[in-house]
């Protein structure tokens, strides 16, 4: 049997097209208070090769670079939507308890991420604290005999090898969690610091975790090569030494992060700041 619908009332129409009005109009306020942003600064990373003190994270800082947009969600809350690009590196010669392994590191970063920003208002200071989620790619590299080569493809842990885990992805997800403070100069064109870090839940950023592979077992094309990556302990007078197999590499229990601290110019599209409470469209009643 063929349901008819019920006819359309012109009150329910009106009011259906009040309805969208109102949604347009919301839509266009929140628009207008859209801004967009550089990030320019530095980045770090937590790990097993990473500096043993804050001065020495300070010394040994990568360049980071990037651009975000923002848009408010609700009141006190924005949307943000970002892209950064940073380099991280780590050396076991910058400390005396780990120079004897002798490894190191350096690895680039880019990163796309979205998140929600809860921020306050202090006059001209605008304190903020951002969470998301986001997607990283990066390539941790070293140098031997003077040139540069790529880590991973070498699985340095065994990864690859019978016996021996798979070879770890080099893009992934992770969690960043920021705070900053922003300074507005005008009602368009604010000022601010930022600083952040990102929970990877992953341990190879520096390409150490686990345990020294046996070295029969990194065999292939690449085999010495390996071999070489795998383990690089030298004693006091420089000279060669060789782990034990199954020994400990890396602090398998501890995942790296990597953060970034920038300073960052935002501009924003609206002339004035906008009032954030809800646009009213009047619809009569019928």
């Amino acid at each position: 049997m063929q349901v008819t619908p019920p006819p359309l009332r012109a009150s329910s129409l009106i009011r259906a097209l009040c309805l969208g009005a109102a949604s347009l109009a919301s839509a266009h306020l929140l628009l207008g208070q859209a801004s967009v942003g550089v990030a320019l600064g530095g980045s770090t990373y937590f790990g097993d090769l990473a500096p043993a003190s804050p001065l020495e994270h300070l010394r040994h800082l990568g360049p980071s670079y990037g651009a975000f947009f923002r848009a408010p969600l609700a009141e006190r809350l924005r949307v943000r939507v970002f892209v950064q690009r940073g380099r991280i590196s780590g050396d076991d010669a910058r400390r005396e308890s780990t120079r004897a392994r002798n490894l190191s590191f350096a690895s680039d970063i880019t990163e796309v991420g979205a998140g929600v920003e809860a921020h306050a208002r202090w006059g001209a200071l605008r304190p903020y604290v951002f969470g998301g989620v986001s997607v990283y790619r990066f390539g941790p590299r070293t140098a031997f005999e003077g040139e540069p080569v790529d880590l991973q493809p070498l699985g340095t842990e065994g990864q690859g090898s019978p016996g021996y885990p798979e070879p770890y992805a080099l893009t992934r997800v992770a969690l960043p969690l920021a705070a900053g403070v922003e300074l507005a100069l005008s009602d368009q064109v604010a000022v601010g610091v930022e600083t952040g870090s990102r929970a990877t839940f992953f341990d190879h950023l520096d390409d150490v975790s686990g345990a020294y592979p046996d070295p029969a077992a990194l065999g292939g094309e690449q085999a010495r090569l390996r071999r070489e990556l795998a383990d690089r302990r030298v004693g006091p007078a420089g000279e060669p030494l060789r782990a034990e197999a199954g020994g400990n590499r890396g602090d398998a229990s501890d995942n790296d992060w990597f953060g970034t601290a920038t300073v960052t110019v935002t501009y924003t599209f609206a002339e004035r700041e906008v009032d954030e409470r809800e646009p009213v469209v009047p619809c009569y009643e019928f």
